[in-house]
This record gives structure tokens, C-alpha cells and sequence, in this order.
């Protein structure tokens, strides 16, 4: 096992050095794909791993990491991908424990990172380590370098607290963090469209109801752009056990949904 980490670390520090990412397609040479395919099909650890519904994220993990070799020209030596397999395998459902995700969510960060604990437990990172939404985002957005990813999050929330344009969203870092995570090319071209719709989801008289419960509008604007009324009209929607014409809509309990976690207010 040893030696199969060893050459991991080589693959992902060339990988590092080089640059950039294994995007496009995948080019395996016709013995490559012999010999993965008869690991594949003889180890047991490996078959269990890669196999049902979370086995694609096992399976395109080993696919990434060969066509990364590939690139690098660094050549597997024979009897060693057994073990290759089994030490990535093992790395990527570790990690989707980590994130609170599915294998397939972590797969590509994995065969750049390996282990992805470091992550999870640097102190430079402690403000959201009790939200795995957004360490999830950092890997699957920016799977070469998460760590990069985040640093760029953090300063770009910190410049928009400062902008007095945004003092609306100024209590509620989560949407900013949002803004950042979810067009971090134009996160202040986001918050401005979200503050358009929700300035008009507060005139509408359909959402009158809503208009005491302002977190809730600005989660549909923020959470749902592209369809802020259907979300609304949901909430709305009486529960199937007391759907009664006599029974108030459930407006009573305010969720937001802020990077994978629930915070209930009870008005």
C-alpha cells in the first residue's frame, strides 16, 4: 500500500506543478484500459466499492486518476494498480463522510487532494466548518485547489460587507457567502438582481402574508432565482394533513437554507 501511495502523491504533485485540471475527455491506451479493467473485475475490495448508485463516484475517481497519469506521463508499474485502486477507493468514500456527500460529489477533489480532513480542519478555515454545504462547493467548484477557492470566497464576502450598497444583507453573512459561491466571477451583479426580486416579491399582493417573515423572500430570491414565486407558492400551500379552506397558510416557521444547513426561526 505504500507504494501506491507514494505514487499518488508523485501523480497529484505533478498534477500541482503542471497546472490547470484533467477536464475533456478520457484517452486511456488499449492496454490501460485491459489492465483497469481486469482490476475492476478481480478485486473484491475494489468491485465493492465502485459498485451501486455511490460506486460512480469510486468509478470516475479511477478514470480521473488514470487519465491524470496518463498526462503526466508517469506509467502505473504492473501489479501495482490493484492497490492504487484500493487506497483511491478508500480516499474517496473517507471524504464523502468528511462532506456530507455523495461519492460522486468528491471524487475529482479527491484524485487531486487525496484526504480532504486538512480542509475540513484548518484553523484558517473554522468559520465554516460547521457548514459542509460550502466546503462541499469548494471541492466540486474548484476540485485542484479548494483551499484556493475558499480564500477567494472569504475576500470577496469581506469586500462586500463593506460596500454600503449591500447593507441590507450585512446581518446575514450566509447570503453573501452565497453571492460569492454561486458567481463568484459577479457576485455583486447577483445580489443586485436578488434585491430587485425581492423588492418585488414585497409588492406583490399574491406573497402579502410573507411580508412580515423577510427572510423567507430573500431565501426564494437568493436560493431560488429562477423561479422565486414557485418556491413561495409552495411555502404557502397548506399542509396535505390539514388542507382545509379554514386553515391558515404555514407561514408560522421561517427556514432558511444557507450553504446545507437548516436555521429555524419561529416568529
Amino acid at each position: 500500500m505504500r507504494d501506491a501511495e507514494r505514487l499518488l502523491a508523485m501523480a497529484r504533485e505533478a498534477q500541482r506543478i503542471s497546472g490547470g485540471g484533467v477536464r475533456g475527455g478520457r484517452f486511456p491506451s488499449e492496454g490501460t484500459a485491459a489492465a483497469s479493467a481486469a482490476v475492476r473485475n478481480t478485486s473484491r475490495v475494489v468491485q465493492a466499492a465502485a459498485s451501486g448508485a455511490d460506486g460512480e463516484g469510486v468509478r470516475r475517481a479511477i478514470d480521473t486518476l488514470e487519465e491524470m497519469c496518463r498526462r503526466q506521463r508517469l506509467a502505473i508499474p504492473e501489479g501495482l494498480r490493484h492497490s492504487l485502486y484500493q487506497v483511491l477507493a478508500a480516499e474517496v468514500l473517507v471524504n464523502a463522510a468528511i462532506m456530507d456527500s455523495s461519492p460522486s460529489m468528491v471524487a475529482v477533489a479527491t484524485v487531486y487532494n487525496g484526504v480532504l480532513a486538512e480542509l475540513v480542519e484548518s484553523p484558517e478555515f473554522t468559520t465554516v466548518r460547521d457548514t459542509p454545504g460550502i466546503l462541499r462547493q469548494a471541492a466540486i467548484r474548484n476540485p485542484s485547489d479548494p483551499k484556493g477557492f475558499l480564500r477567494k470566497v472569504f475576500a470577496t464576502v469581506a469586500e462586500l460587507e463593506r460596500d454600503p450598497e449591500f447593507k441590507t444583507f450585512q446581518d446575514t453573512p450566509g447570503i453573501l457567502r452565497q453571492a460569492a459561491i454561486r458567481n463568484l466571477s459577479d457576485p455583486k451583479g447577483f445580489l443586485r438582481t436578488a434585491m430587485a426580486t425581492v423588492a418585488e416579491l414585497e409588492r406583490d399582493p399574491e406573497f402579502e402574508s410573507l411580508r412580515n417573515t423577510p427572510g423567507m423572500i430573500r431565501h426564494a430570491a437568493v436560493h431560488n432565482p429562477s423561479d422565486p414565486k414557485g418556491f413561495l407558492r409552495k411555502v404557502l400551500r397548506p399542509k396535505p394533513e390539514t388542507a382545509d379552506p379554514a386553515v391558515k397558510p404555514w407561514t408560522e416557521t421561517v427556514t432558511d437554507r444557507t450553504e446545507g444547513a437548516d436555521n429555524v426561526r419561529q416568529r
